[in-house]
């Protein structure tokens, strides 16, 4: 309709002359008049600026992928000695559950705890591990900030016996980044493998400010190790698998038959009984027949070895690896200068041929 034509066209002539009057009462006209004639140097000062700005940025501010300061939760990795049981780690953490609870009112909302388990930071179970989740009031109606409540309960827990190690990881929030300190060592050579990860730990615990060093080739359940002699094997004609397979089948067994009960049919397996698979001497014993119809015992042919075992086998890029991680004292360093001054004597091509160092 004409009058509603009319009416729209009226608002726009009226915010038209009131966007003018704003327009010449700031003085931007003219402002803008004068940086548009100047504009080459208005680009050059402000691509200076930016740079510059750059510039005091890294070399002068610290960066921090999520500070835990204000975080509301926290965990501790615990491990006890290799070979505990289930009940003694639980009987153990109840002592650091103990310290939990002691810490001031008002800090702690709730705690979780786990045996046997590290949970998502460690993968796998051994029975002498454990963790407790512990979770703080919000940060504002506490006084402490969460690294200074770790730092107690660390101070706390380092008198508590049983407990071979202790991990504190703060969780800052945000998305999964791990920690703040990751540094993978990968290469197909166990022995070297292993050197180089322990040199590396070794370095970050010469580093000022570094703390709660960790490494994931965790050593699982002892096992016996069976180092066969290939002379003596080769002299009384036998082979490696006539070997694992007369192994196999005493502490695995092998299913000989099967019988029919009723509708159910139930397999019959034979093995080793539970006493003589507990012992070594039972091992050594083993008789295990050759090509010529004679039975050797396997202690002619072998030495046995008891070690631990790992926990788990991981790969980074298809070849294995160790990931090494660590917290650092925010006021003291950061992350990344912490790795760099752990790797900075470390010549990868020169004395660690077949290696490689991946910092995360």
């Amino acid at each position: 309709p004409p009058f509603s034509s009319r009416r729209r066209h009226t608002r726009y002539r009226r915010s038209s002359r009131g966007l003018g009057d704003v327009y010449k009462r700031q003085g931007f006209g003219s402002l803008l008049d004068r940086l548009i004639r100047l504009r080459y140097v208005v680009v050059a000062v402000s691509l200076a600026a930016l740079l510059a700005a750059f510039w005091y940025a890294g070399r002068y501010m610290d960066f921090v992928l999520f500070p835990t300061q204000s975080a509301d939760r926290f965990y501790v990795l615990a491990e006890l000695p290799t070979g505990s049981s289930l009940d003694h780690t639980s009987d153990t953490i109840r002592l650091l559950e103990a310290e939990v609870e002691a810490l001031p009112e008002g800090e702690v909302d709730s705690y979780v705890t786990r045996i046997g388990s590290h949970g998502d930071f460690n993968m796998g179970e051994n029975e002498h591990w454990a963790y407790v989740g512990v979770y703080l009031t919000p940060f504002a109606t506490r006084d402490r900030n969460a690294d200074q409540i770790v730092e107690d309960l660390r101070q706390r827990g380092s008198g508590i016996e049983g407990i071979e190690r202790m991990v504190f990881v703060i969780d800052s929030g945000g998305p999964p980044v791990g920690r703040p300190i990751t540094i993978r060592v990968v290469g197909s050579d166990d022995e070297k493998r292993v050197q180089l990860a322990g040199l590396v730990m070794q370095r970050l615990g010469d580093v000022e400010g570094v703390k709660d060093i960790d490494r994931d080739d965790k050593k699982g359940k002892e096992q016996i190790n069976i180092d066969l002699d290939f002379i003596r094997l080769a002299d009384s004609a036998l082979t490696v698998s006539d070997i694992a397979h007369n192994v196999r089948l005493a502490f695995d067994g092998e299913v000989v038959t099967s019988v029919r009960y009723g509708d159910e049919d139930v397999d019959f397996r034979v093995l080793f009984e539970d006493t003589a698979r507990g012992s070594l001497d039972s091992l050594s014993d083993l008789v295990v027949p050759n090509a010529r119809g004679e039975f050797i015992h396997l202690e002619e042919v072998a030495d046995f070895t008891i070690e631990a075992g790992p926990s788990n086998v991981y790969h980074y890029d298809n070849e294995r690896a160790i990931t090494i991680t660590a917290d650092v004292v925010k006021d003291v360093i950061t992350p990344l200068n912490a790795s760099e001054l752990a790797l900075a004597g470390i010549d990868i091509d020169a004395d660690w041929p077949g290696m490689r160092i991946v910092v995360g």
